[in-house]
């Protein structure tokens, strides 16, 4: 088969010889190709005139796919007829052509042999063709032997007919071969193709014409696979016909009526068919259409019309037709009356590669310079392929330079081509569709659909009706599993695009998102009447003091949402106000302010089209004073607003449907509710709630978890529709006998109630039951009554063993008896559980029954210090995927993990254990933790540890390890390795450049970490722990201080360049220049009075002077590490140095830096008088966007054009949110922040206190001012030389000696 078969004008050349079939048999072949549609060339030249072949015949052989060569008697009688010949079989020889012959009344044998009329035919050729004879005859010895078709003619032979239909269909399967191939270019088609081709039922004949309907967003591929399709089945129909662009054709005069027209002249193969109606036309023409097997696509359909003239007349096609029909909008499938609907969705990952490298790169991959940056483009795409392909075009033989300002471009200004081409269905929108999608473009993407329904119909009438319009037209998507609105980021990208071009002032746009343009109307009070929405996420803007009279003038906003994306240490210190608002806006349906300033409400604020009030974290009061008319009201959320003293009259509320108050300290009347009909979430939580609250039967859920309730009334079981019930931490004794008439009830909890001593009667259809920690003594046999129990949670009561009866309840998922003292026997459980914990039961044997829980996933049994040995049985569970063995130090025999256990990702064997028999391990484990005393090491770092190449997490903490194989280097996916504690642990290898944590805390006798230059360059580590190793050498400190500081003054580049800043570095202020300050605190503390169940934070408060004496205030903390959600506790002196994002700030020309730092402790956050900050310091640096690599390190460097600078550094490193390390100090390393480390330099153009760091390295320095040019490696040795940076030292009474610092920790 030929190999190369595109950009080929013709399917198949017929080679004959015109006095033998031109007029009969290659006559009717070329008609039967043709009406399949199969596009076939035959030379129309009766009277061939001179010897060599004509150019346009040498053109249209090698412009074919297939070549059909008819042997006839004359064949070799005709020059040119061998002169196709020889020119088909080179191209044959050369793969580019198929060859089908026909044997045409001749025998194959004399063809192969030159024999019979062969042989004289080519002896007249001897005198004007003796040169080429000789190649003549061994093209056509070749063709002879070639596999083709032999039509003998005589009586006992099929009819010519029959051979010509079976000679269509060979041809036809060998061209969909060939477009099969063509088609690779088509990225991650061929799943989809399957798919329709599934649907239309090819193969099925008798049966009435099936539609498919192929619909998605603009530009997700639905022409390109329809098109697809039809290349690939097109040959099994009588007749085939695509009609592209159909909207835009029926836009034309006439256009429906002309496409109408097209399409039926191409079905009955006429050259011109105008039935002039826009009806289907006579009944001899739909009787015509009926008689035919047809194959019709109608591309980009976009109103019913335009399918009722088409498809009208399609609905007469004979059986077996097919029609598709791609569209943007679903319910014109639906009306098209269309059998099936596919939805195609965007390409995955791998595919958007693939074809965004074809454009960008002409090849299937990126370049590896250019991967991360795909990568990003990729994710702008999410996987449309239009998008994909016009971006690869713009950025083909682009610099690396380009590509990022391109990415730069497009966050505010989109490709126009895209955006146009997904423009066409906004512009085809009505006005209150096109409200709702740019609400949900900038406001509601990813909430409830429900929720967002009832808001926007207080501000559109028939808004559930529009959201499903923008559904059916692709350009919103509701998700099955939890009714989320979602839309398409680059549909959404469109949607702030047209707002965006409302008005170049952002106070006369409709819709406000962007933290930079809401601040700028805030502040400056520039909200006018075309303001309808604005979202503030206030984590990304400094304090705005507002007026109380902000929204005076923004009288139809509809929508506030002040809110924290994230918590940064300044919640409530972002927008502030002196004094209450004087007014809100009365069109206002969605008002959601966390930690609001304001007292109360304004009291001429009118709610009536109010939705949902949310305002979380307040500092509320009360809301309103008097009656309201709040008929619109749904909502109501003022979780911990602590000085909230009593919610307002809701006897108008009558539509409420969540009412969540939890936390409110202060609150302790609550308002009439038993009249609120639509009342389905209650929340008083931690509320100072003494009596159960009289509610409405309509409840679904009530948490009255941490109320002074004691008593739950036998009235509860008139809440018939309750289906949750919490109230954990709250003072009642038992539930009413009643509860168990509550068929509705599935979740009730009772945990942390000391007062409850029974086990309660509850429904048997209850499903989630948590009793933990109360003081039942006995779970009875009728809980095998609950067949519908999926949770059942018991941890920390005084049951003895479960009954028998438990073994009966299939439903039963997880189990929950930690802590559970009495139990002594392992629970007979049915075979349905998935969750077992049994963590510090005293059961002492694990039965061989276990092998029967074949869906167990989860088995802990932490701290159950009598069990001795496991059952080999336990290995059968092929879908266990955690096995927790904490603390069971009397563990002896460990068996043998089989390999069918896939599944099992974590194996954890912590604290002390004293395993004799080792297990054999297989490579599908990902995660294995190996603490203290485990002989079970001498197996895993064997040399059969090269097997676990999926190994993610390895953990030997406390063993006794003394050093790790160098075979660790080789696992390429290892990413945490934790040490903790290995207190005969002497030494690291190199280790594998994929890891990002390691934790060596407490590794007292480690001296040496190996990884040498070319690790500390290319590795992907963050964090590091090194804390209490006070045995480490001095050259590892520097190297890996060295690190820190480099990785940290790097990813603040990257986090500058995500700001969209350009910033130039300068040594001193400049009003000329934009840059960026960025520091990297650091401090010793002595934490020998820590108690240990102290949560620890270190405080640092910076204060920005500018030369005009502006001050500028800001805090960075840094909180003790946790490990396994357990604290690590230091010893003695640390010192820490940190890093996070929040650590650098635009220069505004600062002239001085104040740090103070102190330590907090416990969750209120007070000062810790017993702890204390010894030394001090703080590492200075400025980044410039403009930087180039200078090996992995960012430098300033000259260059002719500032266009030409422009650098990514360190691509291998991936944007981080922290840095942090620890370095502990002995008592000969107080000094570890001493000024004496630090030379002075007479000649600072700075300040004549300028220092700079030693250039021995011999020490950490964090004191004085610094100033160099980068941090180089590439000195021939591994210690890095430190430059460009600048460090303030406030300990400038330290004493003078300095000392050698050993030890560090790098998070």
């Amino acid at each position: 088969m030929a190999s190369s078969s595109r950009h080929r004008k013709h399917d198949v050349f017929l080679s004959f010889s015109g006095e033998d079939t031109r007029n009969n048999f290659t006559s009717y072949l070329y008609r039967a190709l043709k009406r399949k549609g199969i596009g076939a060339y035959m030379d129309e030249n009766q009277l061939k005139t001179g010897q060599n072949l004509s150019s346009s015949l040498l053109r249209a052989i090698e412009e074919s796919r297939i070549s059909v060569i008819i042997f006839s008697k004359n064949y070799a009688s005709s020059s040119w007829c061998l002169q196709e010949l020889f020119k088909i079989m080179e191209l044959k020889r050369l793969n580019k052509l198929e060859v089908v012959p026909i044997f045409y009344h001749v025998n194959p044998s004399d063809v192969r042999k030159c024999t019979g009329s062969f042989e004289e035919a080519f002896a007249n050729h001897q005198q004007n063709w003796a040169h080429k004879l000789q190649g003549w005859k061994n093209a056509f010895s070749e063709a002879g032997y070639i596999k083709g078709w032999h039509i003998m003619g005589d009586k006992s032979d099929r009819s010519e007919p029959e051979y010509m239909m079976k000679i269509v269909e060979d041809i036809m399967k060998k061209l969909d071969l060939m477009s099969s191939n063509d088609i690779k270019g088509l990225v991650g088609i061929d799943h989809h193709k399957q798919q329709i081709k599934e649907l239309l039922c090819i193969n099925v004949k008798d049966i009435p014409m099936i539609g498919i309907g192929i619909w998605g967003m603009g530009g997700i591929g639905k022409t390109t696979l329809a098109q697809a399709v039809f290349d690939e089945v097109c040959g099994e129909f009588d007749s085939c016909c695509f009609l592209a662009n159909v909207t835009e054709e029926s836009e034309r005069c006439d256009g429906i009526t002309s496409l109408r027209d097209k399409l039926f002249s191409v079905i009955l193969e006429e050259e011109t068919l105008a039935t002039g109606t826009p009806r289907a036309g006579s009944k001899f023409l739909n009787d015509r259409l009926h008689r035919k097997r047809v194959l019709v696509v109608l591309d980009d359909v976009s109103d019913l019309d335009q399918l009722e003239i088409l498809v009208g007349g399609l609905r007469h096609l004979g059986f077996g037709s097919r029609v598709i029909i791609t569209s943007r909008d679903q319910q014109v499938l639906k009306n098209g009356s269309v059998d099936k609907i596919y939805k195609v969705e965007g390409l995955n990952y791998l595919n958007s590669l693939h074809l965004f490298s074809l454009y960008a790169f002409k090849k299937s991959h990126p370049l590896d310079d250019f991967v991360d940056l795909s990568n990003r483009f990729l994710e702008y795409a999410k996987g449309v392929p239009i998008a994909l392909k016009v971006l690869g075009s713009t950025l083909y033989k682009k610099t690396e330079e380009q590509w990022e300002s391109a990415l730069d471009k497009l966050k505010e200004h989109p490709n126009p081509k895209i955006h146009n081409l997904l423009k066409m269905s906004f512009d085809g929108l009505d006005d209150l569709e096109r409200g709702i999608f740019l609400d949900i473009a900038c406001f509601f993407k990813g909430e409830k659909a429900e929720a967002v329904a009832k808001i926007l119909n207080s501000c559109y009438k028939g808004a559930h009706f529009g959201i499903s319009s923008l559904f059916d037209k692709c350009l919103i998507n509701i998700t099955e599993l939890d009714s989320t609105l979602w839309m398409h980021d680059l549909l959404q990208e469109m949607g702030w695009n047209i707002v965006r071009q409302e008005s170049k002032d952002p106070g006369e746009r409709s819709r406000l998102w962007i933290p930079k343009d809401v601040a700028r109307v805030l502040k400056h009070d520039a909200g006018t009447k075309s303001i309808e929405g604005i979202f503030l996420d206030m984590h990304g803007i400094d304090g705005i003091q507002l007026h109380q009279d902000v929204f005076h003038k923004m009288y139809n906003l509809r929508y506030i949402k002040f809110y924290y994306s994230q918590l940064s240490g300044k919640e409530g210190n972002s927008l502030l106000s002196r004094q209450d608002l004087k007014s809100l806006p009365g069109e206002l349906s969605y008002f959601h302010w966390e930690y609001c300033p304001l007292r109360s409400l304004p009291p001429n604020f009118t709610p009536e089209k109010l939705v949902e009030l949310r305002l979380p974290d307040s500092n509320f009061e009360q809301l309103w004073d008097q009656e309201q008319n709040v008929a619109n009201l749904r909502v109501i959320d003022l979780r911990n607003c602590k000085n909230l003293t009593r919610i307002p009259d809701l006897s108008r509320a009558l539509n409420i449907e969540e009412l969540e108050v939890s936390g409110c300290i202060n609150l302790t009347d609550l308002p009439r509710m038993i009249h609120l009909k639509f009342l389905e979430n209650l929340c008083l939580k931690d509320c100072p709630v003494t009596k159960f609250p009289e509610i409405p039967r309509t409840l679904k859920t009530l948490n009255l978890s941490g109320t002074l309730i004691e008593e739950v009334p036998s009235s509860i079981q008139c809440l018939n529709r309750l289906a949750s019930l919490r109230m954990s931490r709250t003072r009642i004794h038992n539930l009413p006998d009643s509860v168990v008439k509550m068929d509705s009830l599935k979740i009730i909890c009772l945990s942390h109630c000391p007062n409850i001593i029974h086990f309660p009667n509850v429904s048997e259809n209850i499903e989630d039951l948590n009793l933990a920690y109360t003081q039942i003594e006995e779970v009875p046999l009728s809980i095998g009554c609950l067949s519908k129990l999926s949770l059942l949670d018991m941890s920390g009561t005084r049951i003895g063993n479960l009954p028998s009866t438990i073994g009966n309840l299939d439903s039963l998922k997880a189990i929950h008896l930690c802590h559970c003292l009495n139990i002594t026997q392992f629970p007979n459980v049915s075979k349905t559980v998935e969750i077992l914990l049994l963590d510090n039961t005293p059961i002492e044997e694990i039965p061989l029954s276990i092998a029967l829980l074949r869906g167990l996933s989860k088995l802990s049994m932490s701290d159950c210090s009598r069990i001795k040995s496991l059952p080999s049985s336990i290995f059968q569970l092929k879908f266990l995927r955690q096995l927790c063995l904490q603390g069971c130090s009397n563990l002896e025999i460990f068996p043998e993990i089989l390999e069918t256990m896939q599944c099992l990702s974590q194996l954890a064997f912590f604290k002390r254990l004293s395993i004799k028999a080792s297990p054999i391990l297989n490579e599908h484990i990902t995660c294995v933790h190996h603490r203290r005393n485990l002989n079970v090491l001498s197996v895993i770092l064997s040399s059969s540890f090269l097997k676990f190449h999926t190994l993610s997490t390895l953990d030997l903490s406390g063993s006794n390890i003394v050093k790790i194989p160098m075979s660790i280097r080789q696992l390429p996916n290892l990413i945490s390795l934790y040490l903790k504690c290995c207190k005969s642990l002497i030494f690291l290898p190199e280790l594998p450049p994929s890891l990002r944590n390691l934790n060596a805390h407490d590794c007292t006798s480690l001296e040496l970490v190996l990884s040498g230059r070319q690790f500390w360059e290319n590795s992907s580590l963050v964090h590091m722990l090194f804390s209490n190793c006070f045995n480490l050498d001095q050259d590892v400190v520097h190297n890996i201080v060295a690190n820190a500081q480099l990785r940290s003054q790097c990813i603040v580049e990257e986090w500058v360049k995500e700001r969209d800043s350009s910033i130039t570095i300068k040594l001193c202020p400049d009003w000329k220049i934009d840059r960026f300050l960025c520091f990297v605190p650091s401090v010793v503390v002595n934490f020998k009075n820590n108690p240990k169940d102290i949560d620890v934070k270190i405080v640092c408060e910076i204060q920005l002077k500018t030369i005009c004496h502006d001050c500028h205030n800001f805090i960075s903390r840094w909180t003790l590490p946790l490990y396994y959600d357990e604290p690590i506790f230091f010893e003695s002196n640390n010192m820490i140095i940190w890093f996070d994002k929040n650590m650098f700030r635009k220069d505004e020309h600062y002239e001085e830096a104040l740090f103070e730092f102190y330590i907090t402790a416990g969750e209120d956050g007070k000062c810790a008088d017993h702890m204390k900050v010894e030394k001090c310091g703080v590492h200075v640096f400025y980044v410039d966007a403009k930087c180039s690599v200078n090996g992995n390190v960012k430098s300033k460097k000259s260059s002719s054009s500032d266009e030409e600078e422009g650098k990514q550094a360190l691509k291998h490193l991936e944007s981080s949110y922290g840095i942090s390390a620890y370095l502990p100090c002995t008592q000969d390393d107080e000094n570890g922040c001493s000024p004496n480390m630090i030379q002075f330099q007479s000649n600072s153009p700075i300040d004549p206190n300028r220092l700079s760091l030693k250039s021995s390295f011999n020490s950490l320095d964090f004191g004085g001012s610094i100033d160099r040019e980068d941090i180089n490696f590439n000195n021939g040795h591994d210690k890095p030389t430190i430059r460009r940076c600048r460090s303030f030292n406030f300990n400038d009474e330290d004493e003078p000696e300095q000392k050698r610092l050993k030890h560090f920790h790098f998070f």
